[in-house]
Order: C-alpha cells, then structure tokens, then sequence
C-alpha cells in the first residue's frame, strides 16, 4: 500500500535546486487538496505538514548549517572527548584555540545552528569570568577541575559530573579552583569568542537581596559594601573584574 507521505526528497546540499523546490511546492499542494477533500484528519494533516516543514528546512540555504553539517552536507559529529580503555571518557584540561572574554578563558566551538549550540569552555587555576549576563540560557555540565558559581548572593562549589542551569538575564559569575572545564550548551547560542556572548554587570549584581554574598566553601559572609574578598575568601568573583 503507498505511503500518505508526501515524496520530497531530502537533499545534502547547501543550495535548493529549481527541480527540489518545484517538487516540494508541488507535495505541498498535494496535501492541501487532500485536507480539502476530507481524506485526512486534523491529526494526520498537521503531522504531514510538520513533515513537509522540516523536509523544506533540511533542503534550505540556512548560514547556521554549517555549525552542525560538514562541507558534504552530512552530519557533523565531533569528538570532544576521548574514551579510555576502562570505558570512561577523558577531556584534555589544556587550553582550547579561542580566547573568551574572561580572566584565562578558553573555548572550543562544538556543534550549533545559531538557536542551539554546543562549546567547551576551559578555565585555568585561578581563571573564570566576571558577573555577567548572556542572551540566551546555559546547562553547564563540569566535566574536570574544581570550580565556583555564584548565583543569588552564594558561591557554591562545582565538581566534575555536576551539571547547573543558568538563566541568561540573572547575573552569575563563574570560577576556576584548579584547571576547570565545562560542556556549555545555550539557547540562543553565541560563539565563544563572540563579543556578544556575555555582557558584564557589577559585583553588586550577584549579591543577595540584603546585599551579602556568602561562599560555601570557605563558610564566609560579606555584608556590602565589603566584599568576599575584602575577608580573604579566594573565591570571590570580583578578582575577575
């Protein structure tokens, strides 16, 4: 028995020839008549479409593909860690190529398509980024290295196989207590080095609703306008600004 599908081809490459998008105009008229005649219910027409939609976009010209497919058109799939004989997964702690706006930060773009995107991110001992905000939100998996994130008037302390979610808009700061490397996944996603990708508040930003930061790991309390820092805590983020 034939499929209901509409037959749209899908293509791997960059451009929509005239002969893919004559055929997918023509799917897309083919189904109209259908919904029009009575042959599909709501259910099955808005699957359809939803089919005849992603079909269109995987064929589109579209500048963020190539953050997720090679220069062939097919999928890229990166290598961002490597597997040990014993079944576990080891990421270098050395520095990645791009610089990131941070006090000794580096990044590694993975995979994205502008909306959604994937980055390492590396911190050296001592290294991290201010209190800041970014456009989009961030799931931040630690994947090596002891590290801080101050959110909320606390600085917690962040180890390898956590994972933290951010919101963009509420200011954070994040910190390096030995050579620290995280998975940064964002939506809407910035490049790691763009200047664009964070935009950097005051210290005061990240300060609790009384004005005091505490940091968990040394058990210190700063009141405004002193800082963590001021009391001798190595883990206050205004080192970084």
């Amino acid at each position: 028995m034939p499929s209901d599908d509409p037959p749209v081809p899908v293509s791997g490459s960059e451009s929509v020839d005239a002969k893919l998008k004559s055929e997918v105009l023509e799917a897309a008229e083919a189904l109209r008549e259908r919904i029009a005649a009575g042959d599909l219910n709501v259910q099955e027409a808005l699957r359809l479409r939803d089919l005849l939609t992603n079909r269109m976009l995987a064929s589109s010209p579209n500048p963020h593909r190539s953050g997720f497919l090679d220069p062939d058109g097919t999928l890229r799939i990166v290598n961002w860690a490597e597997q040990t004989g014993d079944e576990t997964l080891r990421v270098p702690a050395s520095a990645r190529a791009l610089t990131m706006q941070g006090h000794l930060a580096s990044g590694e773009p993975l995979v994205g398509n502008g909306h959604l995107g994937a980055d390492v991110i590396r911190c050296a001992a001592g290294g991290g980024f201010a209190p800041h905000t970014h456009i989009g939100d961030h799931l931040l998996f630690v994947v090596s290295g002891k590290g801080t994130i101050t959110y909320d008037g606390r600085v917690y302390p962040t180890n390898p196989g956590q994972v933290y979610f951010v919101e963009g808009a509420v200011p954070h700061a994040v910190g390096a207590i030995t050579d620290h490397v995280l998975l940064s996944i964002g939506t809407p996603h910035r490049a790691v080095d763009a200047d664009d990708r964070q935009t950097i508040r005051e210290y005061e930003s990240v300060l609790a609703e009384f004005g005091s930061l505490r940091c968990e790991i040394c058990g210190i309390k700063a009141e405004a306008p002193e800082r963590l820092g001021d009391l001798g805590c190595p883990h206050c983020p205004s080192r970084f600004m």
